[in-house]
């Protein structure tokens, strides 16, 4: 077995008070770190694939964060672990999707090939990898969505104000 993190973090930017506003969500964004290694989240954010620290998370204004520990099989790790290196090595082709995010505030499908947003990024990992099976596409989940679905979940460890 090994190990997992998946973080939710809330900003002040404005996307994020506009999301908790009309959708009263309380995080904004989530990243997938992979074993132990939490200096390390994988995600996407407007300027594509990313590697972000926790360093990152505090320049940039994080009001609030939870980290959910899930234990997975090591299949399932490796297939998450070789996805996300396949990224990184296309990292200059993959693009934040703007369209993705948009139709799914209004539970509309889309996903365009090398294309994310953060809370699909995540979900398509743990969909792919049978790490959880997730209910809905990848492209339907946004940050909150995400966590509700993870609390379900038995076994995984949840940690508070991490960043």
């Amino acid at each position: 077995m090994k190990t997992i993190f998946i973080l939710f973090t809330q900003y002040k930017v404005w996307f994020a008070r506009f999301l908790s506003i009309i959708r009263h969500h309380n995080y904004s964004h989530v990243a997938l770190a992979l074993d132990d290694d939490r200096n390390c989240f994988y995600s996407f954010n407007i300027k594509g694939f990313c590697c972000e620290t926790p360093e990152k998370y505090k320049r940039h204004g994080v009001t609030k964060s939870i980290l959910y520990e899930v234990k997975v099989k090591d299949e399932s790790y490796n297939k998450i672990r070789e996805k996300i290196y396949e990224t990184a090595e296309n990292r200059n082709r993959m693009k934040y999707s703007f369209w993705g995010i948009a139709l799914c505030l209004l539970r509309i499908p889309f996903h365009k090939k090398n294309q994310y947003f953060c809370s699909e990024f995540v979900a398509d990992l743990l969909k792919k990898s049978k790490t959880i099976m997730l209910r809905k596409r990848s492209s339907l989940y946004l940050p909150e969505h995400l966590r509700m679905e993870l609390e379900h979940h038995l076994g995984i460890r949840k940690l508070v104000n991490v960043v």
